[in-house]
């Protein structure tokens, strides 16, 4: 097994959201989302687990009404230590990609979560040398891509309020008071996070300043 450093792709920028369930060894993969700014910022290619990957103009992407999205983009530059270099792993000749990046690590045992580095789990499934030759996706497809994406959020912000799954079919306006809790729940669950990879760095930053001094 081989790893090779890419670095400085025509001014690719990478970033990833990852997140995955520990118990034991059993690893879950439950959250994947890579983001790639190329062309000299021109293009966004996105790509989310269970849903696929799309590219579309940066500019439509700030746009986007998407909110859960452009936070998701939000923590991965967090995550990146490095956005300009990429990991190729080759392997009996099969090649992956992989980024470097931070993630959270959900503990089911402890019911805690906290971020490690390393493993390269985050699996980027596009080759970046065939992606700067990619067209952007047609209008239509865009517009698909996010409107299956909004639900796919919604399901996994909703599969976490019992409460209001208990009542999905007993109020008219649960949607309303669904789109309440979710927005609700999704701002603690990033604020969570967004703790977590600032304390993550700044442990970081600091023990490699303890390390400088004591050279």
């Amino acid at each position: 097994m081989r790893y090779q450093y890419h670095y400085n792709i025509d001014d690719m920028k990478f970033s990833g959201f990852y997140e995955l369930n520990k118990s034991e060894n059993i690893i879950d993969f439950c959250k994947s989302i890579i983001f790639i700014e190329f062309d000299n910022k021109n293009k966004m290619f996105i790509d989310v687990k269970g849903l696929g990957h799309i590219i579309i103009p940066y500019d439509k992407f700030i746009e986007n009404k998407n909110e859960d999205l452009k936070k998701y983009y939000e923590l991965s530059l967090k995550l990146m230590e490095n956005k300009n270099y990429i990991i190729e792993k080759n392997h009996n000749g099969k090649v992956d990609w992989f980024l470097d990046c931070a993630y959270i690590v959900n503990n089911l045992k402890t019911n805690t979560n906290h971020i490690e580095r390393g493993n390269y789990y985050c699996y980027c499934n596009i080759d970046p040398y065939i992606l700067k030759k990619m067209k952007v996706s047609s209008d239509e497809n865009i517009e698909k891509y996010f409107h299956q994406l909004s639900i796919l959020l919604s399901n996994e912000n909703i599969e976490n309020l019992s409460c209001v799954n208990n009542i999905i079919n007993v109020l008219p306006y649960v949607y309303n008071i669904i789109a309440m809790y979710r927005k609700y729940s999704q701002t603690s669950y990033y604020d969570k996070i967004e703790k977590l990879i600032t304390k993550y760095f700044e442990n970081e930053n600091s023990d490699s300043d303890s390390d400088t001094d004591s050279d």
